[in-house]
């Protein structure tokens, strides 16, 4: 008796050994996931602004390169930061976005071991004209988060 409930026992610790915890490619594809997750719902939160604004601008910038995890954070660091100057009730809900889409890539990138800085501060804003630099940091927002959308296998590198 005691020889069946033993093997019944290692039978079920193995199901369990065998179910019970994904792979870290399984892991890492999932965290992507949200990531990207975040970032097409910051970028529809962005085109709600630009339809509520009923206009479009026409600014041609050019996003930081995305080398990968560290610099992402960097990039989305100095965008959150960006974003809490010019304080208007239609950016808030882009602030949040892009504060917790930074946090989610910098937990990414210290749980695959990327050396990561701490993150920007300070004032990046000229405050001279608040309405053109409302329309240039949502500009840029958007056009980073393009950029990144169209290079997210960089979201499993350092």
């Amino acid at each position: 008796m005691q020889t069946a409930l033993s093997v019944v026992y290692v039978c079920l610790v193995a199901a369990v050994g065998l179910s019970g915890s994904p792979d870290k490619q399984y892991d890492s594809n999932r965290n992507s996931q949200h990531i990207i997750d975040a970032v097409n719902t910051t970028l529809v939160h962005v085109k709600n602004i630009w339809k509520v604004l009923t206009m479009s601008l026409n600014i041609r910038l050019s996003p930081p390169p995305i080398m990968g995890l560290t610099q992402i954070t960097h990039d989305l660091g100095l965008l959150a930061v960006e974003l809490q100057s010019p304080v208007t009730e239609l950016l808030s809900q882009i602030t949040v976005d892009v504060s917790g889409l930074e946090a989610k890539v910098r937990s990414r990138a210290l749980r695959t071991g990327c050396l990561v800085d701490a993150r920007p501060t300070g004032n990046t804003c000229n405050d001279l004209f608040p309405d053109t630099v409302f329309l240039l940091i949502l500009a840029k927002v958007q056009h980073y988060l393009e950029e990144l959308l169209l290079h997210k296998d960089k979201l499993s590198v350092c």
